[in-house]
């Protein structure tokens, strides 16, 4: 069996690898702005559907844009390039 390693090990090991910085960079601009969105959303009393109907959009692209499932199309396309 493989010996246990600690987190820190392994974050040193991933961040070492090319272009992990602009990665772990980028997830953590999505993560803060999904933040400040929910934030506002929930200061003026909003729901993700009713947040969804005020902009033409299914509550399921809200939800994920807020909890920072998924990514645009094109920076998915861009990134595997």
């Amino acid at each position: 069996m493989a010996e246990r390693r600690a987190w820190s090990d392994k974050r040193a090991e991933i961040m070492s690898r090319p272009g992990a910085g602009a990665v772990y960079e980028a997830a953590r601009i999505r993560f803060e702005l999904g933040k400040a969105v929910r934030r506002r959303r929930e200061e003026l009393g909003l729901t993700q559907a009713k947040l969804a109907d005020g902009r033409s959009l299914p509550s399921s692209a809200v939800r994920s844009s807020l909890w920072n499932v998924s990514r645009p199309r094109d920076v998915r396309r861009r990134n595997q390039q």
